[in-house]
């Protein structure tokens, strides 16, 4: 379904399940954060320098309040690339780059915090200090959300998760003792074993050496491809 004049975005917000899916907020918190995000909305564009009046120039795909809020919660709860969201919401990959750029601080004004995403990747141990200088021990473990079940039989295959006993989605998360999400793999078919994908990403080569890391039984041989501190822990 594609975001444009066309689309109904009632359909999401009146239904519970697909709300918290794609915005991962109830339509009660919706409509409150709206109230704010109009007034903080009108502020900003009261104080802009235009060369038009408020409305005028290209409009886009989201030219209401309501339609702004909606894209940047999107791009909150599903962290897409920007090529992703110029494809869902049928526009372009530098219009989308901007609509985050200039929405983003609207909603971090709106909420009243600072809304920090994860990095996609960080390549090497002197960059994952330079960006967390504190932190001293990480967890790494896989996550996986469904996806619809293709119609073609191999990427049905590709798609089947043994763990979860659907087809999925996965991605690998970093995250510090304060369960703060600091690196996120990009996404692959459930099927991929987690450690496969850890070394396809080179995650454990930007972590540095003095960090000690939590991992569950799926990494299991770590230990020795690498000189690091690795804990196996057992789900059951």
């Amino acid at each position: 379904m594609f975001f444009n004049k066309k689309m109904d975005i009632n359909k999401v917000l009146n239904n519970a399940r697909l709300i918290r899916a794609i915005l991962g907020v109830s339509k009660k918190e919706f409509e409150s954060l709206l109230i704010t995000f109009e007034q903080v909305l009108f502020e900003y564009r009261r104080s802009k320098k235009r060369k038009r009046a408020v409305g005028g120039g290209s409009n886009g795909n989201i030219k209401s309040a309501k339609r702004k809020l909606f894209y940047i919660l999107f791009y909150i709860k599903t962290y897409p690339t920007f090529d992703v969201s110029a494809f869902v919401f049928a526009s372009s990959k530098s219009r989308t780059h901007k609509w985050t750029h200039d929405i983003l601080p609207l909603l971090e004004k709106t909420l009243g915090r600072k809304v920090v995403l994860p990095k996609r990747r960080i390549n090497t141990p002197e960059e994952f200090l330079a960006i967390f200088p504190e932190v001293r021990e990480v967890m790494i473990d896989g996550t996986e959300r469904p996806t619809i079940r293709s119609q073609k039989n191999k990427t049905q295959k590709k798609h089947y998760s043994g763990k979860k006993k659907w087809h999925t989605r996965k991605n690998l998360v970093v995250v510090d003792n304060k369960k703060r999400i600091l690196i996120l793999t990009p996404s692959k078919h459930g099927k991929v074993h987690d450690k496969k994908l850890s070394d396809k990403n080179l995650l454990f080569h930007c972590i540095p050496k003095d960090v000690s890391i939590l991992v569950d039984t799926g990494f299991q041989g770590l230990q020795k491809q690498h000189p690091m501190d690795i804990t196996l822990w057992n789900r059951a």
